[in-house]
């Protein structure tokens, strides 16, 4: 005969004390079991003992689950509510007690005993969240943070940002203009229209000692009001940044001597400057700067020589020179191989570099004293005599050099390139420095980027560069040749096996070049442009998208108007 529930339930508090867990919950289990085939059982008292059962295990989750069993089994009893407020107190979710408590008043009759339970429970709890809350005021982050921490964060903000946030309040507005950038700092770079007089009034009133100006898009009268200020500050003394659009120069009184400049870039604020805005400006600002690292000159107008520099400068190490189109310059490459010899990047732009030392006696543009130079840019316009690079260069930009040939019996051995990383050429004369025998092996080749755009006449020796040992290691390249064709795919698969982006104009290639490339077991590319290549169909786009390469095709064809361009890929 089985025992009654009323005993199974004091043999489960005994194994309780006993901490018997296991015993306790076997007995409950029985007694579930019987008061299952007793119909006048209680089960919500079986349930609220296994629940005691489980917080002394310490199994919140299994007593949660129990007590949302015993409100299933009788919603009108305020038991199951309670353990479940219980539970979730110890589960740290007052919020979640609070609504349980507030479910069981809903429910429960007024006139059991468990009803002023759940109040009294509620009112505990509800108290004890009121006093948890601490109520602050509301503050403004910018002045409760430390100032390095402030300090920290405009670092990652740009100069343009930092003057929106001068619009969130007047104590945001405050502490900014006390700060860097602000205070040391204009940066009229790119905005969205030109500064005018009163902006940098309100600019300069906070500025206090400034190391860093940008200032090339401004009306007239605010240029002329910024260079007056540079004339007449004493704070400018810690200049160390200057890059302006002038009107004229020399600039009245701008005293070049006075600051401590390590970057200046100069150029014509229009095409109707008054004054010469030519070439001779180096030959006047470098004596003036001798801490002097970055020069640049943009917008030079008039064909001028420039002067031989009276003394070397030895911190000079970037140098650009870009003469407006229909000008030119004569720039001395005596100056810049004897009195610049630190120089790592020379950029330069429709201007003729000579030699003016009489004790050469030969026509040529040496520039192999200038050990330390990695990039050299020569752009349109620029001429030259025989053209002498030095071995050490990285990054060579030659586009439509021309040249003074002159060929003498003692012309100077040219050098190797063998440091080359990414040469940029277009062409209409191959330039002698670039000649087969003077670029890098297979062996000795880091050339990874090249550029090649040269002239009908020229196409052949631009496919015999493409199949030089210098390619080998060639991960980037742009082609334009119009005698490119399919058969030669092998020359490619051959000489460039680890090509990863290939940009071809105008070739008379068809999907036959591409699908040879891409089937190559040791194939890298990932990507492929076309460009005026006629004769690919589009239909190899997916193709190629399926072996992991985009693939794009764009067709130079002239559209009538009213026509739309369709651009495959």
């Amino acid at each position: 005969m089985s025992m009654p529930i009323s005993a199974l339930l004091l043999d489960c508090q005994n194994a309780v004390k006993a901490k018997k867990y296991g015993a306790a919950l076997d007995t409950l289990k029985s007694a579930l079991r019987a008061a299952h085939n007793d119909g006048k059982a209680d089960h919500v008292n079986i349930l609220d003992h296994r629940v005691a059962v489980y917080l002394s295990m310490e199994s919140l989750d299994l007593a949660l689950k129990d007590a949302k069993d015993m409100i299933r089994h009788d919603r009108k009893d305020g038991r199951g509510y309670l353990r479940c407020g219980q539970i979730e107190r110890l589960l740290g979710n007052q919020t979640a007690a609070i609504n349980w408590y507030k479910q069981g008043l809903k429910r429960v009759p007024s006139g059991q005993r468990s009803f002023l339970s759940l109040q009294k429970q509620m009112e505990k709890v509800e108290s004890q969240v009121q006093q948890a809350l601490v109520f602050t005021k509301a503050s403004d982050p910018m002045l409760t943070m430390p100032l390095e921490t402030v300090e920290l964060i405009l670092s990652f903000l740009s100069y343009k940002q930092i003057i929106s946030l001068l619009r969130v309040s007047k104590s945001w507005n405050k502490l900014l203009s006390s700060l860097p950038p602000l205070i040391d700092t204009i940066d009229y770079q790119a905005p969205k229209r030109p500064i005018n007089l009163s902006m940098l009034r309100a600019t300069l009133r906070k500025l206090k000692v400034p190391r860093s100006i940008t200032a090339t898009q401004m009306y007239p009268e605010a240029r002329q009001e910024l260079v007056r200020k540079l004339r007449s500050w004493k704070n400018f003394k810690e200049l160390s940044h200057l890059e302006l659009r002038l009107d004229e120069y020399p600039p009245e009184g701008l005293p070049f001597q006075e600051y401590k400049l390590k970057s200046l870039v100069l150029s014509a604020a229009s095409t109707n400057t008054t004054g010469n805005l030519n070439i001779d400006i180096y030959g006047d600002v470098l004596p003036k700067c001798p801490s002097l690292e970055v020069l640049v000159l943009r917008n030079l107008r008039g064909n001028v020589t420039s002067p031989r520099l009276s003394s070397p400068a030895l911190c000079l190490r970037k140098l650009v020179i870009h003469t407006e189109n229909g000008s030119s310059s004569t720039a001395s490459a005596y100056n810049i191989t004897t009195n610049m010899p630190n120089l790592r990047e020379v950029s330069l732009q429709a201007v003729w570099l000579i030699t003016d030392d009489t004790r050469i006696g030969r026509q040529i543009t040496d520039l192999r004293c200038l050990e330390g130079l990695e990039t050299l840019h020569l752009n349109p316009g620029c001429i030259t005599y025989q053209l002498c690079l030095p071995a050490q260069i990285q990054n060579l930009r030659i586009h439509y050099l021309g040249y003074h040939i002159y060929r003498g019996s003692d012309d100077p051995p040219l050098t190797r390139l063998t440091n080359l990383r990414t040469l940029d050429l277009k062409l209409k004369e191959w330039p002698t420095c670039l000649e087969s025998n003077y670029l890098p092996t297979e062996v000795e080749t880091n050339l990874a980027e090249l550029c090649l755009d040269v002239d009908v006449s020229l196409e052949r020796q631009g496919l015999e560069l493409l199949e030089h040992g210098c390619v080998k290691r060639l991960r980037h390249l742009q082609f334009t040749c119009q005698r490119l064709t399919d058969s030669h795919s092998a020359s490619f698969i051959e000489h460039m096996p680890q090509l990863e982006t290939l940009t071809l104009r105008d070739a008379a290639i068809t999907g036959v070049f591409i699908m040879d490339l891409l089937k190559t077991p040791t194939c890298r590319l990932r990507e492929v442009h076309l460009q005026g290549c006629l004769t690919v169909s589009g239909d190899i786009v997916p193709w190629a998208k399926a072996r992991g390469v985009n693939l794009t095709i764009k067709k130079n064809v002239e559209l009538a108007k009213g026509q739309r361009r369709v651009r495959e890929g």
